[in-house]
C-alpha cells in the first residue's frame, strides 16, 4: 500500500483551496448546540494601548469566515491566530512565547507585522504572552501558574477560561463560547491577505525565511514521476499532522534511508512540492470524511481505483456502507441499497484499506491494516451474513442484527482502568481474514465462545460486570438477573451460542473456516418420516448446520440438560443448579460420561415428581435426548482414550442442545428489544 499515493488520490476530487482543505470543524454537544453561542474578539488597540475582549454571535460556518485551523502541530511554534476557547492559554504559553509574539516573528515584511510589532512596542504582548494589566476589566488575582490560570487571592484555584471571558464580555453563564479571534483594532488577524499568503505558502511547504535550505538538486518525486528541484521528502513529512496516519510516513532516521545513509532519505519515496500539497489535501479530507471507529477503535478508509479513477459519490455511498457494516445495529437504509448493490452485475471494480490507528494528537501509531480488499469480495462478505441471517429465523431464536460489526459483540475484548482495549487485535485480525479469505481455525472460534461463555456466567452469577463489557446483552443480562431465576442466565447462555453458531455457518459459507470436521455435503438425505415431530425438527437442523455424530450427541446431551433444569425449576429450583455442573470453559471427552450419566442419574431422579405434577412430557422429552445421546456419542470411552477431542467444540455442541430447546418469555421481548437499542447507541 502506497499511502502518500493514496493521500494524493483523495486530494483529487476535493474543491477548494488547500487552506480551505484544512479548516477545522469545531463540535459541540447536543446541549451545547441548543446554547447561544459567541465568539470572543481579542482586540488588541495600539492607540489607546490596551486589550479588549468582545462578544460576537456565532454564525454556521464561522470557522472559514475566520480561517480555523486548530493549533500549530505538536512542538512548533504556536502561531495560528484563531484559537477555540479551550486553547485560550495559547495567548500566553506555547513554543515562540504565546500566539501574537510567535505570528510576529513568522510573518513577513508588510503593513500587518507592522501593526503586531506596534503592539508589541506598546507592550500590549511580550515573549510572556498577552499583557494582562493592559487587558480591560482584568482582574489582578487572576494569573497564570503552572500553565493554568489560577486565582491567587483564592489559594490558587483553577479558573476556567470559558467562565473567565464571560465575566470579562458580560455574558450571560448559561451561552457558550466558540472561536477566540484576534484583531489589531478592528482588523481581523486571520482574515488579513497577507497572513493567509503566508499561511498558504507555509502548507505548500514554504519553509519559514529563517530556516530556508540551500536550493537541491532535482530528483524524481515517486507519485508524480516528474524530476523536480522542490523534491525535499524529510522536510515535507515532519510537518504532517500528528493526529493523522500520514504520520506513520516519517523518513528522517537512519533506519528509513537506503545504504542506512541520512544523505539517501531523498531515495526513499521522494516527494515534490507539488505533491507534498495535493497530499496535505488528501490527508484532511481523508481524516475528516473516511474516519470511522470500528470495534471502538479508531480507523480511516483509503480508496484505490482498479478499473480506472473512482468517482467521488461512488467513494461516499461505499465508505457509508462500510461504516453501517462495522455497526453492532443493522441501519436498514444502507441494507436496503447494499441489496441493490449485491444484485448488480456492472459494478465498476476498485478496492479500499482500513488503517487502524492510535494518536494522542502528538504522534501517530499504525495498530492493524486491512489491504487491498475489492469492493466484490467485501459485497461477497456481506451477502454471506445476509444469507444466514435470513436463515435463522427460529421459534425460539432469530437474529435480529448480523453482520461484521456483530462480532464486537461475541469476541470478549479486556480493557484496563482508562478504558483502552488491550486484547483487541485479535478481533482485528479476524476481521482481516473475513475480507481478505484468510482460513481462521475452528479451534480458536470455539476458544473465544468459552472465554465468552466464562466470561457471562461469572459476571451474571456475581452480579457485577467488571470487564469484557462489550459482549453481546452481557450488560443487559447482569442487571435483570435476580440470583433467583435461571431466566437471564440462559437467555445470555442462548443468545451467545446462536450467533457462533451464526458466525460459524458464514465461515464455512466464505470457506475460511480451517479444521472444521463437520462437512457432511456428501451425505445422501435423511427420512425423518418416521420420528416424533419434535426430533425430526433438530435432526434437520443438525443437518442443516453440519453436525458430525459426537457433536449431535453432545447436542442431544444437551437438549436433555435442560429438560432436567425444568424438572428443577417446576420443583422449586427456579435458578436450574444443573447450569452449575457445565464446565464453560472447555470439557474433555473424558468428562461427557459421568456428565451424561449425571444427567440420566437426574431424570431418574425427577420422574416421580414429574409424573405427580402431570409433567410427563418433560420426563418424556428427557429420556427422548437421552437415547439419541448414547446413539451418537457410539463408543465414549475407547473415543476419549483415543482422542480428547476440542474441549471448546465439546462445550459449544453441548450448549448448542440446550440453547435449542430455550423459549423467550414474550412478556420480556420489550426488555430485549430496548437492549438492541442499547447496544446500537454504545457503540460508535
Amino acid at each position: 500500500m502506497d499511502l502518500p499515493r493514496l493521500m494524493v488520490s483523495a486530494a483529487q476530487e476535493q474543491g477548494g483551496s488547500l487552506l480551505d482543505q484544512k479548516i477545522k470543524a469545531l463540535s459541540f454537544t447536543e446541549k451545547e448546540k441548543d446554547k447561544k453561542k459567541y465568539n470572543i474578539l481579542l482586540i488588541l488597540d495600539p492607540d489607546r494601548e490596551e486589550i479588549r475582549f468582545e462578544p460576537k454571535a456565532w454564525q454556521d460556518g464561522d470557522e472559514k469566515r475566520y480561517c480555523y485551523l486548530g493549533n500549530n502541530a505538536r512542538a512548533s511554534k504556536q502561531f495560528y491566530a484563531v484559537r477555540d476557547v479551550k486553547s485560550f492559554l495559547n495567548y500566553w504559553t506555547g513554543k515562540g512565547g504565546g500566539v501574537l509574539q510567535a505570528l510576529s516573528d513568522f510573518l513577513d515584511e508588510g503593513e500587518l507585522k507592522e501593526q503586531l510589532l506596534l503592539c508589541r512596542q506598546k507592550k500590549l504582548f511580550s515573549e510572556a504572552g498577552l499583557s494582562m494589566r493592559h487587558i480591560a476589566g482584568w482582574n489582578p488575582d487572576i494569573i497564570i501558574a503552572n500553565k493554568k490560570l489560577v486565582d491567587s487571592s483564592n489559594d490558587g484555584k483553577t479558573v476556567g477560561a470559558e467562565k473567565l471571558l464571560m465575566e470579562l464580555t458580560g455574558l450571560d453563564a448559561g451561552c457558550k463560547l466558540a472561536l477566540i479571534i484576534p484583531c489589531v483594532r478592528r482588523q481581523v488577524i486571520s482574515n488579513h491577505k497577507e497572513y493567509i499568503s503566508k499561511i498558504e505558502r507555509l502548507l505548500q511547504g514554504d519553509a519559514p525565511a529563517e530556516k530556508k535550505q540551500k536550493p537541491k538538486q532535482t530528483s524524481v518525486c515517486h507519485i508524480c514521476g516528474k524530476r523536480s528541484e522542490t523534491v525535499d521528502t524529510i522536510a515535507y513529512t515532519t510537518k504532517l499532522s500528528g493526529s493523522s496516519v500520514s504520520k506513520v510516513f516519517v523518513t528522517t532516521t537512519v533506519n528509513y534511508a537506503s545504504g542506512f545513509k541520512k544523505v539517501n532519505h531523498q531515495q526513499n519515496f521522494a516527494v515534490c512540492r507539488d505533491c507534498y500539497a495535493k497530499w496535505l489535501t488528501g490527508e484532511n479530507a481523508v481524516m475528516r470524511e473516511f474516519r470511522l471507529q470500528i470495534a471502538r477503535e479508531p480507523a480511516v478508509i483509503l480508496f484505490d481505483g482498479i478499473s480506472g479513477a473512482i468517482d467521488r459519490q461512488e467513494i461516499e455511498a461505499f465508505g457509508q456502507k462500510i461504516d453501517a457494516a462495522f455497526q453492532m445495529k443493522q441501519l436498514q437504509e444502507q441494507l436496503d441499497n447494499l441489496k441493490d448493490e449485491l444484485d448488480d452485475e456492472n459494478i465498476e471494480l476498485f478496492e479500499f484499506h482500513i488503517l487502524f490507528y492510535k494518536t494522542d494528537g502528538k504522534a501517530c501509531a499504525v495498530k492493524k491494516t486491512i489491504e487491498a480488499v475489492s469492493n466484490i469480495r467485501f459485497l461477497e462478505v456481506m451477502r454471506a451474513f445476509q444469507k444466514v441471517q435470513r436463515s435463522y429465523q427460529l421459534p425460539n431464536f432469530k437474529l435480529k442484527t448480523f453482520q461484521p460489526g456483530t462480532l464486537y459483540g461475541l469476541v470478549p475484548v479486556h480493557t484496563n482502568t482508562k478504558k483502552e482495549q488491550l486484547n483487541i487485535g485479535r478481533l482485528l485480525e479476524l476481521y482481516a481474514a473475513v475480507f481478505k479469505g484468510h482460513t481462521v481455525s475452528a479451534h480458536t472460534i470455539f476458544d473465544w465462545y468459552t472465554e465468552a461463555m466464562s466470561c457471562g456466567n461469572r459476571y451474571i452469577l456475581s452480579r457485577k460486570l467488571r470487564n469484557e463489557a462489550n459482549l453481546f446483552n452481557l450488560k443487559f443480562a447482569v442487571e435483570k438477573y435476580d440470583g433467583k431465576s435461571a431466566y437471564w442466565r440462559e437467555y445470555y447462555f442462548g443468545q451467545m451460542t446462536f450467533y457462533y453458531m451464526a458466525f460459524l455457518d458464514v465461515m464455512r459459507e466464505l470457506a475460511i473456516l480451517g479444521g472444521d470436521d463437520t462437512d457432511m455435503s456428501d451425505q445422501p438425505q435423511k427420512d425423518y418420516s418416521g420420528l416424533d415431530s419434535r426430533l425430526a425438527e433438530k435432526e434437520a437442523f443438525l443437518d442443516k448446520h453440519q453436525f458430525a455424530d459426537t457433536a449431535r450427541g453432545l447436542f442431544y446431551l444437551g437438549a436433555a440438560m435442560y429438560q432436567v433444569g425444568e424438572m428443577q425449576r417446576v420443583h422449586d429450583h427456579a435458578d436450574k443448579p444443573i447450569l452449575n455442573k457445565v464446565p464453560y470453559g472447555g470439557m474433555r471427552l473424558s468428562a461427557v460420561l459421568p456428565f451424561l450419566r449425571e444427567i440420566e442419574k437426574k431424570i431418574q431422579q425427577y420422574r416421580r415428581a414429574m409424573l405427580s405434577k402431570k409433567k410427563a412430557g418433560l420426563v418424556y422429552a428427557a429420556d427422548q435426548y437421552l437415547r439419541l445421546a448414547y446413539h451418537y456419542l457410539g463408543d465414549l470411552p475407547q473415543q476419549a482414550e483415543e482422542n480428547c477431542g476440542d474441549e471448546s467444540a465439546n462445550v459449544f455442541y453441548l450448549m448448542s442442545g440446550y440453547s435449542s430447546c430455550i423459549r423467550i418469555d414474550k412478556n420480556k421481548q420489550d426488555d430485549d428489544k430496548q437492549e438492541d437499542e442499547s447496544n446500537a447507541q454504545e457503540q460508535p
